[in-house]
C-alpha cells in the first residue's frame, strides 16, 4: 500500500486592488497555522475591501488550522472588509461539516472563476 507524503504548507498571496487572495497549501495544523497568522500580520491585505481564503490546495486542516482561518475571518471583517472562502477538497469539506463551520463562512466560487464571468 502507497503512503502519501504530506504537502509541507505554503501560502502565495495574490494583493490586488480591491482584493486580496490567500491561497492555501498542504497541512494547516498546530504547526503552520502560526504561519497564516504572520502573514495576516504583515497587512499585505490593508487596502482590499474583500479578503479570499482559498483553500482548495489545504490536504489536511486540525483545530488549530480552523481556529487560525476563524480569527483570519475574525481580523479581516474590521467594518470595511468582505472575508469569503473558497471551498477545500473532500478532507477540509468534511472538517467543515463536522464542526458546522461550512454554515457559518461566507463562501464563494474561485476568484478566477468570478473573475472570467464578468
Amino acid at each position: 500500500m502507497d503512503t502519501v507524503e504530506p504537502l509541507p504548507f505554503s501560502l502565495d498571496v495574490d494583493a490586488q486592488e480591491e482584493r486580496t487572495v490567500f491561497r492555501l497549501v498542504g497541512e494547516l495544523d498546530m504547526a503552520t497555522a502560526p504561519q497564516l497568522e504572520e502573514a495576516l500580520r504583515t497587512g499585505e491585505h490593508e487596502n482590499a475591501s474583500e479578503i479570499v481564503f482559498d483553500l482548495r490546495g489545504l490536504s489536511f486542516l486540525d483545530s488549530m488550522g480552523l481556529s487560525a482561518l476563524l480569527r483570519a475571518r475574525a481580523a479581516g471583517r474590521d467594518g470595511h472588509r468582505k472575508v469569503s472562502f473558497v471551498r477545500g477538497g473532500d478532507v477540509v469539506s468534511k472538517v467543515m461539516q463536522l464542526t458546522k463551520m461550512d454554515d457559518r463562512l461566507d463562501w464563494i466560487d474561485p476568484p478566477e472563476e468570478r473573475d472570467e464571468a464578468v
